[in-house]
């Protein structure tokens, strides 16, 4: 998949997994995703960081975060882990 230098840019966390990501999830964390759903996991990810979670973040992408280890759930309420961080930092 060839994706702009621009998207590179905001994209690339998803794009290309750290040595520590890649041990843990064979398909290298998130990376090889869809662009646009990584975008949309991008936007999930911040919301959650925000505390924006009056409505529930979408359950799919919820499922997804928690499957890749960017998101746990604290108190019946989501919450990054250190890995999450590292993704938005």
């Amino acid at each position: 998949m060839t994706v702009p230098v621009l998207h590179r840019r905001v994209l690339g966390p998803f794009l290309q997994a750290s040595d520590e990501l890649m041990g843990e999830h064979p398909t290298g964390g998130i990376s090889g995703v869809d662009p646009l759903r990584a975008i949309d996991l991008i936007w999930t990810l911040r919301d959650i960081k925000a505390k924006r979670t009056l409505l529930p973040p979408d359950p799919d992408h919820l499922r997804d975060l928690i499957e890749l280890g960017l998101v746990e759930m604290r108190d019946d309420a989501p919450a990054l882990t250190n890995k999450g961080h590292e993704v938005l930092d």
